[in-house]
């Protein structure tokens, strides 16, 4: 299979998920146990030969934590928006992540955003705006869009853990990032609402199997592959895919906001990536 084939694959999986977890039947605390527990059982198994877990918790014990606590938050807040706003707008939320990692660069890193990656920030915002439902007329979409912006905002924090810690192996990275995550629900697992039917449950493996486990270490091989650019210009067709794939199964068309708001939305992130680009070919001239 050749690497765009593997993209292609790894983008429809991810466009997958908002959908399933809006027609499945569980909270979100069950549909984070399962797909956690399968990710990081496949994970450990797939790479058992690459890892070193043991030795990299040890040296980083904060960095596994740490990493662990944001992806659970980011997936809980994420699936709750999407069974509160819908798939297309929990992932129109989600999508704004790429321009948090510039404010959040900021304050994290040495890098110092520029004139057109605040411009960017701003398209991202004016999209958010107008994608968002009115708090009056549905108070419950509106709730769930704001709780998918605070999932976007944790999402942004991982990579910058990451690329801070590159030290350490990425499939150890990986690993402790599921399995800490798993530790974090399962507390609450005894709250959890799990599905009773069979097609329930095998949502929910495709959730885990194909959707987490297949997609993201797929998604590692593409990023590592391609160029940064590229592989953040293509991540954005998950959310055409998304809205379509809403329109076809639950027959949802889009409205004229979400429309507006998600070519906002993936313009700015979209020249975010660009810029970013550009200044890395001008800094290596």
């Amino acid at each position: 299979m050749t690497i765009r084939r593997k993209a292609l694959v790894a983008l429809f999986f991810m466009g997958l998920i908002p959908l399933l977890v809006r027609i499945v039947h569980a909270d979100p605390l069950a549909i984070g146990v399962v797909r956690l527990t399968l990710a990081t059982s496949l994970t450990a198994f797939a790479f058992r030969n690459q890892l070193s877990f043991s030795r990299s918790f040890i040296k980083k014990p904060g960095l596994f934590l740490s990493l662990g606590a944001l992806f659970a938050a980011h997936w809980f807040t994420y699936f709750l928006a999407i069974q509160s706003a819908g798939a297309a707008l929990g992932f129109l939320a989600l999508s704004t992540y790429g321009v948090h990692l510039t404010w959040l660069g900021a304050f994290f890193t040495s890098h110092r955003p520029g004139i057109i990656e605040w411009f960017c920030v701003f398209l991202a915002g004016a999209g958010a705006w107008c994608a968002a439902p009115s708090p009056t007329l549905e108070p419950e979409q509106a709730l769930g869009f704001g709780i998918g912006l605070v999932s976007a905002i944790l999402y942004a924090l991982t990579p910058i853990l990451h690329q801070r810690n590159q030290d350490i192996p990425l499939y150890d990275r990986n690993l402790g990032q599921f399995s800490i995550a798993l530790l974090c629900f399962l507390p609450f697992s005894f709250f959890a609402e799990f599905p009773d039917s069979s097609k329930d449950w095998l949502i929910l493996v495709v959730l885990g199997v194909c959707c987490t486990f297949i997609a993201h270490n797929l998604w590692i091989e593409v990023s590592s592959v391609l160029p940064p650019q590229v592989t953040g210009t293509i991540y954005y067709l998950a959310l055409p895919m998304t809205l379509i794939l809403e329109g076809l199964v639950l027959r949802k068309s889009p409205t004229q906001g979400e429309l507006t708001g998600a070519a906002l939305i993936i313009g700015g992130n979209l020249l975010a990536v660009s810029a970013r680009g550009r200044q890395r070919r001008l800094a290596a001239a």
